[in-house]
């Protein structure tokens, strides 16, 4: 991230990933199954910049809390969100 602007590089990334999402809507199915997963890969660089900028955000004694934090509430979305989903998804009836 040294030779980039972050900002750059996020918003190129996030609009890979929405062309990821977009084609598999448009293309099909046979097609989504190449562009979700590949959505990943852009997706594999927008968690680490976040949380390093995040963390960046705080002084440096705080870094330790402040990583744990993030990744308390990262870790808590990532169980909950698939239980949810999957609960959303058996009311009504999928």
């Amino acid at each position: 991230m040294d030779r980039f602007t972050w900002k750059a590089v996020l918003a190129c990334f996030g609009l890979a990933i929405f062309g990821c999402f977009a084609g598999s809507v448009v293309l099909g199915v046979d097609t989504g199954a190449w562009l979700l997963p590949l959505s990943g890969l852009f997706m594999s660089i927008i968690y680490p910049t976040l949380n390093s900028k995040g963390i960046g955000c705080f002084e440096r004694r705080q870094h330790g809390a402040a990583a744990g934090v993030i990744l308390f509430f990262t870790a808590s979305a990532a169980a909950l969100g698939p239980l949810a989903m999957a609960a959303v998804s058996d009311a009504y009836g999928g």
